[in-house]
């Protein structure tokens, strides 16, 4: 069989992705887990192996004789930009699929599992869909569903009052960027009387606009500063494999609409990229600055995710910047930068996100208080956990590193490169922000592995925890695996990005400047090596010696460092921006001299939810409470309201 004859699996993949919706709805509850989850991976697969065997050249399905909003016939176009993103969500896809079925039995009692697979088939083949748009009205039906059916999975847990809380968080913010996208879609259209993608991007600057506020509800679904604050509450209730493919692959579908839609049209604006690299750099610093002060594992991930997407962001504007000063180095750099570390957060992140939801499903908790020693008992999660956190914190060899430099490399040519003496000096500026980022993600997965993984266990949940079975384990070491070809080549990956940067760039041209493989093998086996210590240390039976204990005998556990005391000196420095603030309560009736308890409370105030968000909240909240006393219960007053409000539409119609 030729490789062609395969790309009819795409097409097919979306048949077993319905499928397994409608066995979902009418068999969920009385489906085993596990068959679902065959019918997911096979979807995922399916869609894989088509993927792979219609690169770089793409196809067209259809149209087929179906008519979206009365408007456009449906079809599926796909290029390079649409299959790489697809090559993501595929991979996500199979991961969460081996994950599921023992994660979904493990906390029966929480999710319906109906609900789930059901929104979990739609979340999927939605995204899915998003990526082979080739016009805005399809685009938006699809968008939508994607975000409903997200919102669902946020809710899985609906006795949980936190869970609530975060969906509607998460709604309003999708609301919100849905009507800007709208919003910036109608306008385009009154200007080319088109809803075609490919008649927009021939536009100029009449288009600026318009772009602009498409640009600001992209950031928002992508969760940039100060759009982030959905991240934290959804991420943080969501099933722990939902997590995973929220931020590995959902959050990324707005990046692909910005990339679709402003890097590969013919509107080039400087004032857009400075906006563009701002809201990237204060992203990443603010993500990176909270996770810090976290003690909750998947919120800890969830502020990471905002610091990742601040540095695709950040190259985005690089991009942009490349192209209104015609600099090719900035931009081909810039879209390497941006493209590598959206294929690389996009499968070390769920690992992060597998491994931290095993945690859960093993001791029973997330919260960094409450764990410890798990090396010992979960030898593989440890193991992964370590892996995806090398990755994450871009330490060399792994390929999370390769990535980060291309960024910095942009940033090195704009300094270099650039007329203008402000470029070299936000250049500058940035490089040094960048690397006290990256010092900070260090510091904080030091501190998750070193609080969750080792030490001595907290609470006899994290003394009895257990590993989870071997599918779970599978879906971890699938990502690994992944993360390792990317490590060993990062150069073919560089240069296969240019089927995607022909419709971005008009040339495009990345120097040899990542690391040359040997010394990435050099650099790789002893990691490997290391990866393996870690599963056959943990196996075996520990020792314990005495050691100086100033004559106190055996330590108690409150004696040992926890989570707030590990990031006191960062949370002390930045007190300012995080509003880091520490509650002691101390019992007993002589507490000054012979206390019985002391108990530490720490927390922070988020400032953009309380300086930003809340006084507009109070202010729609005064509105309504205003508008409420127009229910005067009187049917003449309402016969009044409506025959003043044709008049009004009158006047306003009759305007010449």
């Amino acid at each position: 069989m030729h490789i062609a004859d395969l790309k009819p699996l795409v097409p097919l993949s979306f048949g077993l992705f319905g499928s397994g919706t409608v066995v979902s709805i009418f068999w969920g509850h009385r489906s085993n887990n596990t068959f679902l989850s065959g019918v997911l991976f096979a979807s995922c697969l399916t869609l894989l192996i088509g993927v792979l065997s219609s690169w770089p050249q793409g196809f067209v399905n259809g149209p087929y004789p179906i008519f979206l909003g009365g408007l456009v016939p449906f079809a599926q176009h796909a290029d390079a930009l649409s299959l790489f993103f697809l090559f993501i969500l595929s991979l996500v896809g199979l991961s969460i699929a081996l994950f599921s079925p023992s994660y979904l039995e493990h906390f029966k009692e929480h999710f319906h599992p109906g609900i789930y697979w059901f929104s979990l088939f739609v979340f999927v083949a939605s995204m899915a869909q998003v990526f082979l748009c080739a016009d805005a009205i399809s685009f938006i039906i699809f968008w939508e569903l994607m975000s409903l059916s997200s919102a669902a999975l946020v809710i899985t847990n609906r006795a949980s009052h936190t869970a609530k809380k975060a969906t509607i968080i998460y709604l309003g913010a999708t609301r919100v960027s849905t009507t800007l996208m709208f919003c910036g879609f109608l306008w385009l259209h009154a200007l080319t009387n088109s809803w075609s993608f490919a008649d927009w991007s021939t536009m100029r600057g009449a288009g600026l606009l318009p772009l602009s506020i498409i640009f600001a509800g992209f950031c928002i679904k992508a969760g940039t500063w100060p759009f982030h604050l959905w991240l934290p509450y959804a991420h943080t209730e969501a099933p722990a494999p939902i997590s995973a493919l929220m931020s590995g692959v959902m959050v990324k579908v707005a990046i692909y609409g910005m990339i679709r839609l402003i890097l590969m049209s013919n509107t080039a604006s400087v004032s857009l990229a400075l906006v563009a690299i701002a809201l990237g750099a204060i992203s990443a610093f603010w993500g990176i600055l909270f996770t810090q002060v976290e003690g909750d594992i998947k919120r800890l991930l969830a502020y990471s995710t905002v610091e990742n997407i601040g540095l695709i962001v950040l190259s985005i504007g690089l991009v942009l910047l490349g192209k209104s000063t015609n600099v090719v180095a900035i931009s081909s750099i810039g879209l390497a930068g941006c493209l590598f570390h959206v294929l690389n957060h996009g499968l070390y992140k769920p690992l992060l996100f597998l491994s931290a939801g095993a945690v859960d499903w093993g001791a029973h908790s997330r919260d960094l208080a409450k764990l410890g020693g798990l090396q010992r008992l979960m030898p593989w999660t440890a193991a992964s956990f370590f892996f995806g956190s090398l990755a994450i914190c871009s330490l060399p060899p792994l390929n999370g590193f390769a990535s980060k430099w291309l960024i910095y490399q942009g940033l090195f040519s704009l300094s270099v490169g650039s007329n203008s003496i402000s470029d070299r000096t936000m250049a500058i500026a940035l490089i040094a922000l960048l690397s006290m980022i990256g010092a900070m993600s260090v510091a904080s997965f030091t501190k998750v592995f070193g609080l969750c993984f080792l030490g001595t266990p907290r609470t006899p949940q994290a003394s009895h925890a257990k590993e989870m079975p071997l599918a779970a384990l599978i879906s971890q070491h699938i990502l690994i695996a992944c993360c390792l070809v990317l490590t060993f080549g990062a150069g073919l990956i560089v240069d296969g990005f240019k089927p995607i940067a022909q419709g971005v760039l008009p040339k495009y041209d990345v120097p040899a400047m990542l690391p040359q493989p040997q010394l990435v093998v050099a650099l790789a086996i002893p990691l490997i090596l290391f990866y393996f210590v870690l599963i056959i240390r943990g196996r075996s039976n520990v020792k314990y010696f005495s050691t100086w204990e100033c004559g106190y005998g055996k330590l108690p556990l409150r004696s040992f460092i926890d989570a707030a005391s590990f990031t006191r000196p960062l949370a002390s420095l930045f007190g300012l921006v995080i509003q880091y603030r520490t509650e002691n309560q101390i019992q007993g009736r002589d507490r000054r001299h012979f206390p019985d308890t002391i108990d530490v409370k720490a927390h922070q105030v988020l400032w953009v939810e309380k300086f930003f968000y809340s006084p507009i909240l109070n202010a729609f909240d005064a509105l309504g409470k205003g508008l409420i006393k127009l229910q005067t219960g009187s049917i003449h007053i309402h016969l009044f309201y409506v025959f003043a409000t044709l008049i009004l539409l009158v006047l306003i119609g009759t305007q010449p």
